[in-house]
């Protein structure tokens, strides 16, 4: 079957994720784990797809809890992501591009500056390892926690990360964890 360029697509049998590039002119493949169909199929419900039938037969209460299920699977789902980059950092892996920034920049289709952005919470609230298999620990590991979890936002993220990164260099720990406690709570 043709690509588009710039199309991607997943090979559920082996898992590797498949992008042909427009400008390159042939695939290129990426880590295996990134591509697995399996795991993320859940998300692929249509989003009018309702247990409870359609919007308009909610009660009040009903419709409410619907948007903070939905909200709640958008965190979970920016949570998810922000592991996939921990990993792709792990790794070392850009899926042949000059850096994962770029690769996240396309592969996602955000902007340059959100890429950073992600790339740096990945780092802040996941952790890593080093090629050598050493743990990375994550400095901001309770709001990590959190946003998988699917009770922060991407917005709340960004705020505390900024909130504790604006912290003076001489801040006790103790002190840095705490705030980061009252911050996701």
């Amino acid at each position: 079957m043709p690509r588009t360029p710039g199309s991607f697509s997943a090979v559920p049998k082996c898992g590797v994720m498949v992008f042909h590039h427009p400008f390159v002119g042939r695939s290129m493949r990426c880590s295996k784990s990134v591509g697995r169909v399996d795991r993320i199929e859940h998300m692929n419900a249509p989003a009018d797809a309702l247990a409870g039938g359609e919007l308009w037969q909610l009660t009040g209460e009903e419709l409410r809890d619907e948007l903070h299920t939905a909200e709640q699977v958008l965190n979970r789902a920016f949570g998810r992501s922000l592991q996939v980059i921990s990993e792709f950092l792990a790794r070392g892996d850009t899926c042949g591009y000059s850096s994962l920034r770029r690769y996240v920049h396309d592969a996602v289709n955000v902007t340059d500056t959100d890429a950073r952005h992600r790339i740096t919470y990945a780092q802040a609230l996941i952790g890593t390892r080093t090629v050598t298999g050493a743990e990375m620990p994550a400095p901001l590991a309770e709001t990590g926690r959190a946003v998988v979890e699917g009770t922060l936002s991407p917005r709340q993220v960004e705020q505390i990360h900024n909130t504790l990164t604006d912290l003076p260099d001489g801040t006790p720990d103790e002190v840095r964890t705490r705030a980061e406690h009252d911050l996701v709570a």
